[in-house]
């Protein structure tokens, strides 16, 4: 069994997209208005996502029923689905999904568009989903508060820092 296999035809990547992102900007509130469950993870593993978060997502997305995920580089000008390397993922341990060559921005997300992230450059993975896939997320990664407040230090002071005001509202006790 293939636990990661890069994908040239992304027509279904494609798909499952555009029902949970309005952006690739993880500089914003990234995702569709029915996504009103959001967190952060700060800080990240560089273009990855930190193990404890990366395992946190796959248990997450177990109990959600899923099998996998795809992964998509997204920091491209245009249309990143013509530009970009994709993968299919099936819930790859960490030191298989740290194998993944990841220089830029990058997004995980469900084939059933139950919930997607964005990893920045910036060390920050902003998370978004649906109720349920939230809730277990948010049991299976208690630390997502401290997070919270790390990733707003991090920010303190800069000028260009409002993004983070407008994450606020999806995440749980954070107004």
């Amino acid at each position: 069994m293939i636990d990661i296999e890069q994908v040239r035809e992304v027509g279904l990547l494609q798909d499952s997209w555009n029902r949970i992102f309005r952006t690739a900007d993880p500089f914003s509130s990234p995702f569709l208005p029915h996504i009103r469950n959001c967190l952060v993870f700060h800080p990240t593993n560089g273009f990855h996502l930190a193990q404890r978060q990366y395992e946190a997502v796959c248990s997450a997305a177990r109990a959600s029923g899923e099998r996998g995920f795809a992964l998509s580089v997204v920091e491209y000008a245009g249309d990143f689905f013509e530009r970009g390397d994709h993968w299919r993922c099936q819930l790859p341990p960490y030191a298989s999904y740290t194998e993944i060559p990841l220089v830029l921005e990058n997004a995980l997300y469900s084939l059933d568009s139950r919930w997607g992230l964005l990893v920045s450059h910036e060390d920050h993975a902003i998370v978004g989903g649906d109720a349920a896939f939230m809730e277990r997320l948010r049991s299976e990664y208690p630390g997502w508060p401290v997070d919270v407040t790390s990733l707003r230090k991090a920010w303190e002071g800069n000028p260009k820092a409002d993004w983070i005001l407008g994450l606020l509202p999806c995440i749980p006790g954070q107004l």
